[in-house]
């Protein structure tokens, strides 16, 4: 039923607000980098209350360094089992902070 509406309604509002994200810290909202960045930590913090700032560091360093063992924060570490690789990536990306404001 309804539930399944819901949840699918709350999946597309999510992914609008990564990829606003997304899109935010590639400058391509605006032309100001000041709203880019407001933007983008608004729809971030709403999509699961990331850090903007380490989330755009990291996403550059991804974009830096694509598919390079130790470089690219995205990339597994010598390691593609996909289980290990996603446990290490949800490590190094989520904070207590974050954790303390989704548990609140």
């Amino acid at each position: 039923g309804h539930i399944v509406l819901v949840f699918l309604a709350l999946e597309f509002l999510y992914t609008g607000l990564f990829i606003t994200c997304h899109d935010a810290m590639h400058g391509t909202i605006s032309a100001h980098r000041g709203l880019n960045d407001g933007l983008g930590k608004l729809a971030i913090s709403l999509f699961a209350w990331f850090d903007y700032g380490m989330l755009h560091r990291k996403h550059w360093e991804h974009h830096n360094h694509t598919g390079k063992v130790n470089l690219d924060p995205d990339f597994h570490r010598g390691n593609p089992r996909m289980v290990v690789w996603f446990v290490r990536f949800m490590v190094e990306y989520l904070t207590t902070w974050q954790l303390v404001k989704l548990a609140w």
